[in-house]
């Protein structure tokens, strides 16, 4: 198996098991998904990249600052999730990822209030992994 198709493998099984936890629990698998981000920091230090991971890391961080500034609005396991996701797929494709999963919420929530459910929350995890498909499918039919 190529490298590429292990991250894929690996990403898509990380974002598709705490998706679904998010949305019956509203929490994420926190030591696993922690771990997985620590093997890509390993990752990258061993393939030579080690600059570039200060890069990855950065959306989960952000996402980890505005957890700390909402007082937990935004969820603490997002922004790990977040990290976890950017040790593997690098800064440009976490970023587009993280762009999209906040553009799709507002649509959801839209959808939620006229289907007339409304709901307080919405788990971050779903987008997250809905972002990242995108950036995936269209990746693979370009």
């Amino acid at each position: 198996m190529e490298k590429m198709e292990v991250e894929t493998v690996l990403v898509a099984a990380l974002l598709a098991g705490n998706c679904m936890q998010d949305i019956r629990r509203r929490e994420i698998f926190f030591l696993p998904t922690l771990l997985t981000g620590v093997a890509g920091v390993c990752v990258h230090f061993a393939e030579g990249r080690a600059s570039s991971i200060a890069l990855s890391l950065l959306p989960g961080i952000l996402l980890l600052l505005c957890s700390f500034a909402t007082r937990g609005a935004i969820g603490g396991g997002d922004a790990v999730l977040t990290a976890a996701v950017g040790a593997w797929t690098g800064f440009p494709e976490i970023t587009v990822t993280v762009i999209l999963a906040l553009a799709l919420v507002p649509a959801a929530a839209w959808l939620f209030r006229a289907a007339g459910k409304r709901r307080k929350e919405l788990p971050f995890v779903p987008f997250i992994l809905a972002g990242w498909l995108l950036i995936r499918l269209c990746t693979i039919s370009a």
